[in-house]
């Protein structure tokens, strides 16, 4: 009787620990599915909290940097040209309304007033000069500062000034429009055959259309320059064999005053005396007068001056407003749309920069300070630097590796949950 008190008590007791303990195993349960729940919320707010702030800071860090760009080019230009402060914040709003308005960048812009310093354009030329640019790369289809480069050195080749520009841009659009040519092979031409050309008195017009005519029959580029170069050469100083060849064929190629005659009209008289004899000596009188390397591109333009077709072109090249017509065609397109959209888009970024430009500079400043006073005092505690040096990377070793720890008990916990799930299934 005593007995079956005894084992009653001890049932009841076992019975009630197991369910203490299935008490607490439940609440722990719930403690942990809480804390799981908590931790997924907070990852999830963690991460659109982040999301929303990354949002908000890349268009401001975008707009910073293309205003460091932009800023960085400026003072480019205004080391080139030589620009006071006030001038160069004139060049900067020449640029940024140009960016602004056109399908090129204020970036592209001050790059082209670089390369227009570079060739010698002052402050005010080159803010006149840039529109003119900008219509030139837009019909040429090619880079901004490439354009400037080219539409510079032919005026500085030719001896003109920058109110020639326009004027020298419808030329050279003229003639890539009408001809087998491009605008870098025409400026590859006239790197050539420009200061040569200028000294003896030939326009560019006369220049521009030849080299259209030798591209239509495939001599282009640095070929057509170094050929019209030696051709312009051996005409205003023959020597003896180019002479005797050009006696042969009654032709002098100097006025009464020891000037060389109008080219275009030389080379027509040229070509009219040639026509007259046999092909085989046409070919031989054009190699004396001419030389080997340029006989060819002067059997085209003694031709083409000839019967009238050289005159005509010359005429034709130069006329006015074609940059302007051409690249307002080729950009009145869907591309030509996203160009402008982005322009503006740059130029409002700009805009942001300058009312962020104090408070990033200051920043900047401040971290520069605290890194200088920082170097200063590793300077001169050199043996303490070593030792905090050694601390740190030994406690990142540590914290990895105990990381690394972590991660593998963490994968062992989680492989014995689930066995054990497995388990009590089963």
């Amino acid at each position: 009787m005593r007995m079956a008190i005894i084992l009653a008590a001890t049932d009841k007791m076992t019975r009630t620990v197991n369910a203490a303990f299935g008490n607490a195993e439940n609440r722990l349960k719930n403690v942990q599915r809480r804390s799981d729940e908590i931790a997924r919320n907070a990852g999830r707010w963690g991460r659109q909290t982040a999301a929303v702030g990354l949002a908000v800071a890349a268009p401001l860090a975008l707009a910073v940097k293309t205003g460091m760009a932009f800023e960085q080019q400026m003072a480019n230009v205004g080391a080139v040209a030589g620009a006071s402060e006030a001038q160069l914040a004139e060049m900067a709003a020449t640029a940024r309304r140009l960016g602004s308005t056109t399908q090129f960048s204020a970036t592209q812009a001050a790059e082209a007033m670089e390369f227009l310093a570079m060739a010698g354009f002052g402050v005010e030329k080159s803010q006149k000069a840039l529109p003119d640019v900008l219509n030139l790369s837009a019909a040429g289809a090619i880079d901004l500062g490439r354009a400037a480069d080219i539409s510079s050195n032919i005026l500085s080749g030719f001896n003109l000034q920058a109110a020639d520009l326009a004027r020298t841009n419808d030329i050279l659009v003229n003639t890539f429009t009408t001809s087998n040519t491009n605008l870098s092979m025409l400026g590859d031409t006239m790197k050539y055959v420009a200061p040569i050309a200028a000294t003896l008195g030939i326009e560019v017009a006369e220049v521009a259309a030849m080299a259209g005519k030798l591209g239509d029959a495939g001599i282009q580029g640095e070929m057509a320059g170094t050929a019209m170069r030696q051709m312009f050469l051996r005409l205003a100083s023959p020597v003896r064999m180019a002479r005797d060849a050009l006696g042969e064929i009654g032709v002098t190629t100097k006025d009464a005053s020891g000037n060389l005659k109008d080219m275009p009209a030389l080379l027509a008289e040229i070509g009219q005396k040639v026509s007259k004899l046999p092909t085989a000596a046409q070919a031989s009188v054009l190699k004396r007068i001419f030389g080997t390397e340029a006989s060819a591109a002067a059997a085209i333009l003694t031709q083409k001056a000839a019967n009238g077709e050289l005159l005509t072109y010359i005429d034709a090249v130069q006329k006015a407003g074609t940059a302007s017509e051409v690249a307002g065609k080729k950009m009145n397109t869907q591309r030509g749309a996203m160009l402008m959209a982005k322009s503006a888009g740059e130029e409002l970024a700009l805009t942001v920069s300058d009312i962020l430009a104090p408070a990033v500079t200051a920043i900047f400043g401040k971290i520069a300070k605290a890194a200088q006073v920082a170097a200063e005092w590793a300077k001169r505690n050199p043996s303490l630097t070593k030792t905090i040096v050694v601390m740190t990377a030994g406690i990142a070793v540590l914290l990895t590796t105990l990381g690394g720890l972590a991660l593998v008990i963490a994968g062992d916990r989680k492989s014995t949950r689930l066995n054990s799930s497995h388990v009590s299934q089963s």
